[in-house]
């Protein structure tokens, strides 16, 4: 892989990581529109979500 090859890769991948996703704009929609302490439940939910789905996965279901 050449170096214009690999600067190419980087700068599109730095590109799609900084891009907010879904779960971003959700909470910033809760944020602004109730407050930060539903902001703040908002992402606490998001996180209970993701370990429960991290934990289904791990056991196999």
């Amino acid at each position: 892989m050449d170096w214009n090859s690999l600067a190419q890769f980087s700068a599109a991948t730095l590109l799609i990581l900084i891009t907010p996703g879904p779960i971003m704009a959700i909470i910033a929609c809760n944020t602004l529109r109730h407050g930060a302490m539903a902001g703040f439940s908002t992402a606490i939910g998001v996180e209970f979500g993701e370990v429960c789905l991290l934990g289904a996965m791990f056991a196999g279901l």
